[in-house]
């Protein structure tokens, strides 16, 4: 099945959603990032690498500024914030509000309606740890 979401931020977060309805038992799995341009298609192989490379530590940071441990969102919830966190926590070439901004129009394309407040403020505040 194709992400719902072509960009690359999407697309990432869209694998990590997978992911982490199948979390802990993460399966190698591809991207498909075909209809992305080389420099978006890098971006997502990035943040996806990095969300399963540093899993617990940007859980951990976003249980923080939860209510309820990351561990049980919803995986759509889930795989938005880890993109994220993995993005504003480890790659610190990308500008805090492009990351925040497009996580907030992710949740409101791939969760639920009151997902994308919850998902400014937690992301406001982890970023805050970087600043």
């Amino acid at each position: 099945m194709p992400p719902r979401i072509q960009t690359a931020r999407g697309i990432a977060a869209d694998a990590l959603a997978h992911a982490a309805a199948d979390f802990p038992d993460l399966a190698p799995a591809a991207l498909d990032t075909a209809r992305l341009d080389g420099r978006d298609a890098a971006l997502a192989l990035a943040i996806h690498r990095t969300a399963l490379q540093r899993w617990m530590t940007i859980e951990h940071l976003l249980d923080r500024f939860t209510k309820q441990p990351c561990r049980s969102l919803e995986p759509g919830l889930r795989g938005v914030l880890l993109s994220a966190g993995a993005q504003l926590l480890f790659m610190d070439r990308l500008p805090t509000h492009a990351v925040v901004d497009e996580s907030v129009s992710l949740a409101r394309a791939m969760v639920r309606e009151g997902a994308p407040p919850l998902v400014n403020a937690v992301l406001r505040r982890l970023a805050s740890l970087v600043s």
